[in-house]
């Protein structure tokens, strides 16, 4: 019994090791988001910061500016939801069928 318990222990040492370099290599990934077929273009990195915003100029002629932070909000969302997609898919490897979703990452 012992042994298993040994056994156990190394496995779930790995896998925390295992996490944390998948954390790391999250950490320095960047995800785009879009709307507005490429009009608005957000860069986030793997800690949900926003790195860039890019607009295309044609926007700007719009009269109504609550088209533009629409399409911001929307850019946004999408690139973050990229970024959960890679660690959920990432983290689920690692983790072999446990449920990550109540972890801060």
């Amino acid at each position: 019994m012992f042994k298993n318990f040994s056994q156990m222990m190394k496995q779930a040492q790995k896998m925390k090791d295992d996490m944390e370099k998948i954390q790391i290599e999250l950490e320095k990934n960047h995800y785009e988001g879009t709307s507005g077929a490429g009009l608005v273009k957000i860069t986030i990195n793997g800690q949900h910061r926003m790195m860039s915003l890019e607009i295309d100029p044609s926007l700007f002629k719009e009269e109504d500016q609550s088209i533009i932070s629409d399409l911001v909000i929307a850019a946004f969302n999408d690139a973050l939801d990229k970024a959960k997609k890679n660690a959920e898919e990432k983290m689920g490897k690692v983790a072999g069928g446990l449920d990550l979703s109540k972890l801060p990452f």
